[in-house]
């Protein structure tokens, strides 16, 4: 969760500050091989691969070998491997040198000139050599969906795999926590907009309406990001820079250009005893 920016915060963390505990060490005992994210997407005719990142956490880094396994049963449009998608590691394997922590799957995405709508499979760790847990506790990030953007969509030009940069309002900066892989896909109810997945590092789906002739998409206003335990949820909402006001009614506006990249106006990742970021901007950056 982003930090947040109240003075009553500062002083409690100083008042914790103040008392000493014994540190808390990493054991052998819990090391793990987990995906870095949890989906990504990738539009049939993209010409570079979609590369997933996978890592191992151990405080003895050895050599590791990491199988993987392919699912699509209860997929409604499951994609087939060798028609709509390569795996380039095609022992389904991953070799971690020893003091090797990551390394990646690689999907390459085959193309055709067919409107067969979106298909999706999902990566499953499958064992490892070396009695490593798979995933984090209770098995997440044991799994990763791809999704295959059919490029004949009317929308293709924003669907696929991008790459969040957030910049704060303040000073215009790169926010330290970004970038955040997100995916854009097709709202599978209405040919004008789209969904928008992973925004700011959080585990939602964002919906925005899309209008490319004004080369212009616009994120509906007052959507929730993620929601804390303690403020409530944290809303996606524009912030109306003229009068220094948050805009709680209008969508954020934001930019296309011709290679599909998207920048949007001032945003705040709201809450209602303050807010959790400020920023100027945010870039979606096709990859």
């Amino acid at each position: 969760m982003k930090n947040i920016y109240w003075l009553f915060i500062l002083l409690v963390s100083l008042s914790f500050g103040a008392c000493e505990a014994d540190p808390e060490y990493f054991q052998e005992k819990n090391s793990y091989v987990a995906f870095n994210g949890s989906s990504s997407g990738v539009t049939e005719n993209a010409e570079g691969e979609l590369k997933i990142p996978v890592r191992i956490s151990t405080v003895k880094p050895k050599a590791v070998t990491v199988d993987f396994e392919i699912m699509v049963d209860g997929l409604d449009a499951p994609a087939e491997e060798g028609v709509d998608y390569q795996i380039i590691n095609e022992s389904k394997s991953l070799s971690f040198a020893k003091g090797q922590l990551s390394d990646t799957i690689r999907i390459m995405a085959i193309d055709n000139d067919v409107l067969d709508g979106d298909k999706k499979f999902i990566i499953k760790l499958k064992s490892n050599n070396a009695g490593i847990s798979l995933g984090l506790e209770n098995g997440i990030k044991t799994q990763f969906m791809v999704t295959i953007t059919d490029d004949e969509h009317p929308l293709a030009l924003v669907l696929g795999a991008y790459e969040e940069h957030d910049y704060n309002l303040e000073d215009g900066s790169h926010d330290a926590y970004s970038p955040y892989d997100i995916t854009i896909s097709p709202d599978p109810s209405d040919a004008t907009r789209v969904l928008i997945s992973n925004v700011w590092g959080e585990q939602n789906v964002i919906v925005a309406t899309v209008d490319l002739e004004n080369k212009t998409m616009s994120i509906l206003p007052d959507q929730v990001l993620a929601n804390h335990p303690t403020y409530g949820d944290i809303k996606f909402v524009r912030v109306d820079t003229s009068i220094g006001e948050y805009d709680r009614i209008g969508a954020i506006v934001c930019q296309i250009d011709d290679n599909g990249n998207i920048t949007t106006e001032a945003w705040a990742a709201l809450v209602e005893a303050g807010y959790f970021g400020l920023y100027g901007k945010s870039e979606f950056i096709k990859k």
